[in-house]
């Protein structure tokens, strides 16, 4: 397993992980905290299967609508912060 930390929140500091497997090339996203060109090249070779949130501050969840517009990935969240 593979990872890499962006930071693409600068004025929150809020870390945003991408997790992938070197075989499957199958990945997720953890926390996307704003839309992200960066996220998506980063991506561009690898097969987004999910959007993780750790919970539904906006400082973590608002990139969910941009790599769902741009992805098939599944999005998953604590059901208590899935209103948000």
């Amino acid at each position: 397993m593979k990872h890499k930390t962006f930071n693409v929140l600068p004025a929150f500091g809020t870390n945003t992980y991408l997790l992938w497997d070197e075989t499957s090339k199958e990945a997720m996203i953890i926390d996307p905290a704003d839309k992200s060109q960066k996220l998506l090249n980063s991506i561009k070779d690898l097969k987004l299967k999910y959007i993780v949130n750790t919970h539904g501050h906006g400082d973590h969840i608002g990139g969910n609508g941009y790599l769902k517009e741009n992805t098939n990935a599944k999005l998953a969240i604590h059901e208590l912060d899935a209103p948000i």
